[in-house]
């Protein structure tokens, strides 16, 4: 979750839209509701299993676990790359 807590990217288990095991998710709050949580797509889920999403101290990286290479692996993208402009 966002520090300012208006947003948050979670793990969602066999979602019917998902790529497959867990798959990573934003979601985001719209006038005090937070929104149907959005797939974030193929750029960061696979087949396999996303998951543990955490943001780092200085809130610029998104770090998350994935079998994507047969093993469990840490990934680090761009927190920016995630949420677009105007996070």
């Amino acid at each position: 979750m966002s520090p300012d807590e208006s947003w948050m990217i979670l793990a969602i288990t066999d979602h019917p839209d998902g790529y497959g095991g867990d798959d990573l998710y934003l979601s985001r709050v719209n006038s005090g509701e937070w929104s149907t949580p959005l797939n974030l797509g193929s750029e960061f889920n696979t087949a396999e299993y996303e998951y543990g999403p955490t943001v780092s101290a200085d809130g610029k990286y998104l770090y998350f676990t994935s079998h994507r290479s047969e093993s469990a692996d840490v990934y680090r993208v761009l927190l920016s790359n995630v949420l677009g402009s105007g996070h």
